[in-house]
């Protein structure tokens, strides 16, 4: 396996011409989305399962990369879903979840991904994973006028 390619797909080849990987990291287990947070008692609170996900989110990175910094640069962040379960669940609420808990760890704020990269893909109960790619984006993101 090259570095820039992962299971096959190539996330900035077509995305972004000027990046490059710096991060690729398994999380195991079936991938969870981010839920909702909920009101209960006048107050609203994260629901315990997103907790626990994030925290799955968190330790993989940090046993792929103990002494990593935050980065402050763009970002893009691919992450692919292995899901042992055909329960519907939305591609954009699993790759949040990810998002945030990388915030402050991988990357000093959410708002430097510039790109999101969502797949879901199913497959048996021991094979269940996300992975994970972070790439930084060079040059500046500005549209052209026509």
């Amino acid at each position: 396996m090259s570095i820039g390619t992962f299971n096959g797909l190539t996330p900035s080849s077509s995305q972004v011409p000027d990046a490059e990987v710096i991060a690729r990291f398994t999380i195991p287990g079936n991938p969870r989305p981010k839920e909702r947070p909920r009101l209960g008692k006048g107050r609203t609170f994260t629901p315990a399962g997103t907790i626990l996900a994030e925290a799955a989110v968190l330790t993989a990175f940090r046993t792929a990369y103990p002494d990593w910094e935050p980065v402050e640069h763009k970002l893009e962040l691919t992450a692919t879903f292995y899901r042992d379960s055909k329960r519907v669940v939305d591609a954009d609420n699993l790759g949040k979840l990810v998002q945030d808990a990388l915030n402050g760890h991988a990357y000093k704020d959410d708002s430097q991904v510039f790109d999101l990269h969502s797949h879901k893909w199913f497959t048996t109960k021991a094979r269940a994973r996300a992975e994970v790619i972070i790439t930084r984006v060079y040059g500046d993101r500005v549209e052209v006028a026509a």
